[in-house]
Parts: structure tokens; sequence; C-alpha cells
């Protein structure tokens, strides 16, 4: 009865979050607090109940994680905190397995999923046609890997599903997801795509990749001074004033709700069950 609670508990504060998100692009704290103190309260009465205790640790695990991935600049605030809220209110399936891998895992294909669909769409708007191989070859090779691993080891789907996430991460710096836009304050808090500084006196741009493993291996550039960068809440009303001083126009990473996202992780987690086997 209390996981069932906790299911209906998330599914409608994530419907009602997606909608809100889609309306105005945020997600209001009245949701997601809610969200985690419900899901905190609800976890203190399983774990009375006869929840081990020991599922503390995953949950405080994913939350360090999804803290960091925020500060990463991969979704803002509050589908942090809706995440949060999520596994919290449900740190397992109703048979005591743990529910949190399979969630990342659904959010990681789902977000990537749509990452690609968005870069096509930008891409046919720019007729760069070339960029769909760059979304078969992450479905190729996740394919390939499942049917060849299928006879051999038991966890092939989760295999599959990392190669397909490595291979879309790495291919999606060829994507056309990045939006040039005229320096206003219509960008505020919208996600740099690039470095802007000062370099003997002249105007440097640095394109930031979307890859996050590329960003542990690309080289910077030496600035004597940075006008604007990337940063996890977005551009800021005093970066946009310095901006407007030495260009018109910046690229940035177009926003668009996540919350919905993150919805049908949930649903497709909970459709099918523990994949991770």
């Amino acid at each position: 009865m209390m996981w069932l609670a906790g299911v209906l508990a998330a599914v409608a504060g994530t419907v009602v979050a997606s909608y809100i998100d889609i309306r105005t692009k945020e997600i209001p704290n009245e949701i997601t607090l809610g969200m985690i103190a419900a899901g905190l309260a609800l976890c203190t009465v399983r774990i009375y109940y006869g929840l081990p205790w020991f599922v503390i640790l995953p949950i405080a695990f994913a939350i360090f994680f999804i803290w960091l991935m925020w500060r990463a600049g991969l979704f803002g605030g509050g589908d942090a905190k809706l995440m949060m809220g999520i596994v919290l209110l449900i740190p397992v399936f109703s048979d005591g397995t743990s529910f949190i891998p399979t969630f990342f895992v659904m959010v990681a294909v789902v977000s990537s999923v749509h990452y690609f669909v968005f870069g096509m769409i930008e891409g046919a708007r720019k007729r760069e046609h070339k960029s769909a191989i760059f979304v078969l070859l992450p479905v190729a090779v996740g394919a390939a890997v499942y049917i060849l691993t299928d006879f051999y080891l038991r966890f092939s789907s989760i295999l599959a599903v990392f190669s397909f996430a490595v291979v879309a991460d790495l291919m999606s710096p060829f994507l056309s997801c990045r939006r040039k836009v005229e320096v206003s304050e219509d960008i505020e808090g919208e996600m740099l795509a690039e470095t802007v500084g000062l370099r003997e006196g002249k105007v440097v741009r640095e394109m930031e990749t979307p890859s996050l493993l590329m960003k542990f291996f690309s080289p910077h550039e030496k600035m004597d001074e940075i006008i604007a960068s990337p940063g996890y809440l977005g551009i800021s009303k005093e970066e946009i004033k310095k901006l407007g001083d030495f260009c018109t126009h910046v690229y940035i990473f177009p926003s668009y709700p996540m919350a919905p996202l993150i919805l049908a992780a949930l649903l497709l987690s909970l459709v099918f069950g523990n994949v991770m086997g």
C-alpha cells in the first residue's frame, strides 16, 4: 500500500510539473519540495515498518549524483528537485529491488533520444541533412552490442544501453544543437554554448561541447579576461550587460521543458520494471 502511495504521488506530481513546465518553462518549488518532503516522510514510515535501512545509501548517492548533474549544467534546479522527489517517493520496486538505477537509465535514454530528435529538427531547419547519420549510429551500436552479447551475458540490455549512451554522447557535438541569438535581456537564464573572453584586447570565443565525456579532455584557451562562460544557473544579468559591450550575438543551447522527459522516464521505469537483471 505504501509503495503504491509513493508511485501515485510521484506520477501525479510529475504530471503537474510537466504541464506547468511546458507552459512556463519553470517548475514551482511547491511541487518539488512537497514531493521531497512527502518522500522523506514515506521513507521514514516504510523503514519503521520493515524496509531495510540501507535503502538510505542508494537514495543518498542518487541525490548527490543528481546534484552533480545539475552543477554540470545538464538540467535546471527545478528538474533536479523533481528527480530527487521521485527517488525519495519510489526508492524500490514492489518486489524490493532498487528502482533508482532503472530510473537513471531511462532518464538517460529518453534524454538522448529527445536530444537527437531536437538535433535532427535543427539540422533539417538549417538544411544539414547529413546529421541523420549521427542519430542512426548510436542506435546501430546499441542494437549490435545487444545482439552480440544476448547469448552470453545476463546484463546484455544494460550493456547495450550503456553503449548507446556513450556513442550518443560522443556524437552529440556533430548535431545542430546550438543557436545564434541576439544579446538581450531575453536570454537571461539560458545555457551559454561558448565562453566569451578577451585576449590581447580582442574578443575570443571558445565553443562549449555538449558531450559530457569530451568536457574532461577538451583543452581550454587561455584568456586574459572571461566576459561570460557556461554555468549551471545560465546567463546572468551581469554577464548580459558585459556581453553587450563587446558583441551583438552569442551561441546558446536552447532550453526545453525537461519535466515531460522525466515523466516519460518514470513511466517507462514502472512499465518495464527492474532492467538491471
